[in-house]
């Protein structure tokens, strides 16, 4: 159970939480660079999930680092593992 979690679940959370904080503050940061602050009024008015995910950001970039953290480390332990031994995987394996 735990190897399903840390192969498969944690990688798969720490991609989400970091499309969150994408959405939190680097996609407004990059309208209102572009000077397209009426469009991320229009985004903000549309979708008000994103001004609570402002609010609590110091929370949404640490579940988000960790999760992401979690995730290399789980990747780069499994870096020397075997590969398949079907030819096809193998050479998925390799690439």
């Amino acid at each position: 159970m735990f190897r399903f979690w840390r192969e498969n679940c944690i990688p798969i959370l720490g991609l989400f939480t970091s499309v969150g904080t994408l959405l939190c503050c680097a996609l407004p940061a990059l309208l209102v660079t572009l000077g397209m602050g009426a469009a991320l009024a229009g985004l903000v008015s549309n979708i008000p999930i994103l001004i609570t995910l402002s609010e609590h950001k110091i929370f949404v970039f640490g579940v988000a680092g960790l999760l992401i953290s979690v995730s290399i480390i789980i990747q780069w332990t499994k870096r020397h593992d075997p590969c398949p031994i079907d030819n096809n995987l193998a050479k998925a394996c390799h690439a």
